[in-house]
C-alpha cells in the first residue's frame, strides 16, 4: 500500500494530465480481477485501494489547477490597463470580461471537472461495486481483510470527491461505523473521513453530527482504546473548529477525562483546556448543565479535575453571580439515603467554592434568602460544610490589601447562621443538660 501510494503521489506530481495515466493504471487492475472471477481478495483490495486514491488527487489536481487560474487572474487585473478603447469600456458595462465574470467561469469549469469525476468515468464505473462491497457483512475470523479495509477507504474517498455520492452513501457509513462487530481499523479510518467530509460536506453531516445516539458518539466509548483514541482527537478537532456544534452533549468527550487509557483521558483534559480558552465568555454557561450530567459518571477527583478548569474561566461580578444562582437551583431536595443527590450536591458546592467572591455583589448573591434555602439542608454534610467554610474564608480575604471588607459583619453572620445550622441539635441538647444540671 505505502508503494503503490507512492507512485500515485509520483504520478500525480510529475504529469501534466495524470488522469490519463490514473485511468490507465485502473484499467489494468480491473482487468486482472476480472481475469481472476472476482475471487482474488488481494486484488480487489488493490482496485479499491487505487481507486479511491486517485479519485481524491484527481480532484486536488482540479483544485490546484483552479486555484492557479484565479490567482493568474488576479495578478492580471492588478496591472493598470492600458490603450482602453470604447468597445473594451462597454463590454465592462455590460458585464463581459468584467472580473467576476472570469472568475465565475473558472470556478464553473472547475465544478463541471469536479461534477465529471464520478460521471461516466472510470471511478464512476467502479462505485457501485465499492458500496456493495461495504455493504456486506464484516469478517470476523479472517486475517488479512484487505478488502473491507479498502472498499470503505475507497468509500470514505470517493464520498469527499463527490457531494451527490455522499449524500447517497451517508446512512451506509454510519451503519458500518455503528456496527460492533466491525474491525478497529475500518472504524477508525471512517472516523478520520468524517472530520474530512464535515469540512468538506458540512451541511450534509451537519444533521448526523448532532445526534448523540449516532455511531459517531458511540465511538466515544468504544471497547477498543484505539478506537477511542481516535475518535476523541477527531471530535476535539470538530468541536474547537466550530464545525461541530454539541454543546447540550459536550459531557461525551468531557466525562473522557476520567477514561481508564492515561493517553485518552489526556486528550479529553487538552480538549476541556481549549474549550476554556475559546468559550471564555460562554464557560458559564457551561457549567450548570455538565455538573448535572457528570455527577453519577465521574469520580469526584476526575469530575474537579475536568471543572476547575472552566471555572477558572469564568470572571466579572456578572456572570460568576449568574453562575452562583443557576449552581444553587441545581441542588435536589436532601436526602440522606440518595447518593446519586450526594454527589450532586457535593459537586455543586466543590464548583461554589472554586468561583472568587472579590465584591459584596457576590456575597450578597451566595449569602442571599434564595440561595440559602437551597443548601441549607445539605449542610449537614460534613464534605459539604468544609467547602461552604472555603467560600467564606475566601469571601474575608477577597479584598483590597490594608482595606477591611464593609461586607464582613455579612459574610460573619452567614458563618453563624451556617454552623446554627450544623450543629443546632447538639447545641440544644448541651444547653438543656446544662439547665438539668443547675436545677439539681
Amino acid at each position: 500500500m505505502a508503494l503503490a501510494n507512492s507512485a500515485i503521489n509520483a504520478l500525480h506530481h510529475l504529469c501534466e494530465v495524470p488522469v490519463l495515466l490514473f485511468t490507465y493504471v485502473l484499467q489494468c487492475l480491473s482487468l486482472r480481477v476480472d481475469r481472476q472471477h472476482q475471487e482474488d481478495a488481494f486484488a480487489k483490495a488493490q482496485l479499491f485501494y487505487v481507486l479511491g486514491l486517485t479519485a481524491l488527487k484527481q480532484l486536488v489536481s482540479i483544485e490546484t489547477a483552479e486555484r492557479l487560474q484565479l490567482k493568474a487572474m488576479e495578478e492580471t487585473n492588478s496591472k493598470p490597463a492600458a490603450g482602453e478603447n470604447e468597445s473594451d469600456s462597454m463590454n465592462k458595462e455590460l458585464g463581459f470580461g468584467s472580473h467576476e465574470c472570469k472568475r465565475h467561469a473558472i470556478q464553473e469549469l472547475a465544478q463541471k471537472r469536479k461534477a465529471a469525476i464520478l460521471s461516466n468515468s472510470i471511478w464512476s464505473e467502479h462505485a457501485p461495486g465499492v458500496v456493495s462491497a461495504c455493504k456486506q457483512k464484516p469478517p470476523r475470523n479472517e486475517e488479512t481483510p484487505f478488502e473491507r479495509i479498502c472498499a470503505v477507504m475507497c468509500l470514505c474517498n470517493l464520498m469527499i470527491v463527490s457531494e451527490e455520492f455522499c449524500s447517497r452513501n451517508l446512512n451506509l457509513l454510519f451503519t458500518i461505523v455503528a456496527n460492533k462487530h466491525e474491525m478497529w481499523v475500518v472504524k477508525t479510518n471512517i472516523v478520520v473521513a468524517l472530520g474530512d467530509l464535515a469540512c468538506v460536506h458540512p451541511n450534509l453531516l451537519g444533521p448526523y453530527l448532532k445526534e448523540p445516539t449516532t455511531g459517531f458518539f458511540k465511538l466515544l466509548v468504544d471497547d477498543d482504546i484505539r478506537v477511542r483514541a481516535v475518535t476523541i482527537q477527531v471530535c476535539s478537532h470538530l468541536v474547537l473548529g466550530e464545525m461541530l456544534r454539541i454543546r447540550d452533549h459536550l459531557y461525551t468527550i468531557v466525562k473522557l477525562v476520567a477514561d481508564p487509557d492515561p493517553t485518552i483521558a489526556k486528550n479529553a483534559e487538552t480538549f476541556v483546556q481549549n474549550l476554556a480558552i475559546k468559550e471564555k465568555e460562554k464557560t458559564g454557561n457551561l457549567i450548570p448543565p455538565l455538573v448535572t450530567q457528570l455527577s453519577n459518571v465521574m469520580p469526584a477527583d476526575k469530575f474537579q479535575l475536568a471543572l476547575r478548569t472552566l471555572l477558572e474561566k469564568v470572571e466579572g461580578d456578572k456572570p460568576i453571580e449568574s453562575l452562583v444562582e443557576r449552581l444553587c437551583q441545581r441542588f435536589e431536595a436532601y436526602s440522606e439515603k440518595s447518593k446519586k443527590r450526594l454527589a450532586l450536591a457535593r459537586n455543586i458546592a466543590f464548583c461554589l467554592s472554586e468561583l472568587s467572591y472579590g465584591s459584596e455583589r457576590l456575597v450578597k448573591r451566595i449569602t442571599s434568602e434564595t440561595c440559602y434555602q437551597q443548601y441549607r439542608l445539605w449542610l449537614r454534610d460534613p464534605e459539604i460544610f468544609d467547602l461552604f467554610k472555603v467560600i467564606a474564608a475566601k469571601a474575608k480575604r477577597s479584598g483590597r490589601v490594608g482595606v477591611e471588607r464593609r461586607d464582613k459583619t455579612v459574610i460573619e453572620e452567614w458563618e453563624s447562621r451556617m454552623l446554627a445550622e450544623v450543629g443546632g441539635d447538639e447545641k440544644q441538647v448541651e444547653e438543656e443538660e446544662d439547665v438539668e444540671e443547675d436545677s439539681g
